[in-house]
């Protein structure tokens, strides 16, 4: 009995490793948002050039990831993990010692590589760690840590890189990486690979015009997200004048929110279904986009509409998650990783289109009111999405 409970532990340690490591990938990918403009200060490029990393992240995470997952699935799981967590390392301290924003734009794609084979085999290997009927939990574990870099690592990201500099952030980033390897190292038990699955099959999903509306739902709301998300700094100095002090709680809430969104948006999807949560949500996020302007001078309301967003943007993401599992559920595992691409996609295209309303002269409060036009448009893909699905049915 007591060698159980040590295995058991044993077990519990080896998610919650994973669950940190998530944490770690997910700081490096939000934490651009803080530290933005010191980036951008100290290469000496504009914050819409900077802002430009962001969208190369994103590409390179949603075009690669399946690609590499594809490739590496023969290779037994512990060692992909640490494999991929020793390139991460090398992608932080190549951006912690950049001497010009080249350097740091390879760090980016050599970050986006190793984060999206680390973030999707560890959700993968976390289901293989524990029973069958466990493993809705060590999944849940393991995603949360991805949620909680909102709440504790863009925040500290972003204070770090204020009181010692932008480069410490990655350095520091780099440092718990290394104690994470040996984390890793010694709790997780190995598990065997398995045989690739095509992309064209993963692909196949594609094929029927409801789920591809569906999954445009996320790529328009993660564009209209990360559209002013990536500029959130000197949206808020602008705005309202905040200052760094400011914008750190700022990001705290968003994150507190985020996390509580998470949760609100499963309870809702069990309780009224997933269509009726994807309503209210995206157009509370409609609704706070086109406010958050309108509110600068009052730091009460535009922290009150912030905790909106966040909340409201972080519990669509399940809810639709479920909605475009409902449509083909015996293909759910591929849905959810296809759904991951669009998502980056989204990052990548919000980041980018966000610089160029910036590069051209238009104000910051520019950037919220088109994230709310285009998550608009989201919410019209989702009502096309479920009138196809009602004509098909199921797909199969």
């Amino acid at each position: 009995m007591e060698n159980n409970k040590r295995i058991d532990s044993k077990t519990n340690l080896g998610i919650w490793m994973l669950a940190i490591g998530m944490f770690v990938v997910g700081t490096v990918e939000l934490v651009f948002a803080g530290v933005l403009k010191l980036i951008s200060i100290d290469l000496g490029v504009s914050v819409a050039t900077t802002g430009q990393l962001v969208t190369i992240y994103a590409v390179i995470y949603a075009i690669g990831t399946p690609i590499l997952i594809t490739l590496t699935s023969r290779i037994e799981r512990k060692k992909l993990l640490l494999l991929s967590l020793f390139v991460f390392i090398l992608s932080n301290v190549i951006a912690a010692i950049s001497p010009n924003y080249i350097f740091l734009m390879i760090s980016r794609i050599i970050a986006a590589i190793s984060a999206g084979i680390f973030s999707v085999s560890s959700i993968a290997f976390a289901a293989k760690l524990v029973p069958p009927a466990k493993a809705g939990k060590a999944i849940g574990t393991t995603v949360m840590g991805f949620s909680s870099s909102l709440v504790l690592g863009v925040p500290l990201g972003t204070v770090v890189g204020e009181a010692f500099g932008w480069r410490m952030t990655f350095t520091f980033v780099a440092l718990v990486t290394l104690l994470l390897v040996l984390g890793i190292w010694l709790f997780t038990q190995k598990v065997k690979g398995e045989d690739p699955v095509p992309l064209k099959t993963q692909f196949s999903i594609l094929r029927k015009p409801a789920m591809v509306t569906g999954q445009l739902v996320s790529a328009f709301v993660f564009i209209g997200q990360f559209s002013l998300y990536t500029y959130f700094t000197p949206f808020l100095h602008n705005l309202a004048g905040f200052n760094m002090e400011k914008i750190t709680t700022a990001f705290f809430v968003l994150g507190i929110f985020g996390i509580l969104g998470s949760y609100i948006g499963g309870y809702s999807v069990d309780k009224w279904g997933a269509k009726k949560t994807l309503f209210v949500t995206i157009g509370s996020r409609v609704l706070t986009f086109f406010l958050l302007p309108l509110v600068g001078e009052h730091p009460i309301f535009l922290f009150l509409i912030m905790m909106v967003w966040s909340a409201s943007g972080w519990a669509t993401t399940p809810a639709n998650q479920t909605y475009l599992r409902s449509l083909a559920p015996k293909l759910a595992d591929m849905i959810i990783a296809v759904n991951t691409s669009f998502m980056q996609l989204g990052i990548a295209l919000g980041s980018a289109m966000g610089g160029l309303i910036i590069s051209n002269h238009y104000s910051y409060t520019s950037l919220s009111w088109f994230a709310g036009v285009i998550t608009l448009v989201g919410l019209f893909s989702f009502f096309l999405s479920i009138s196809l699905s009602n004509r098909q049915g199921n797909i199969q």
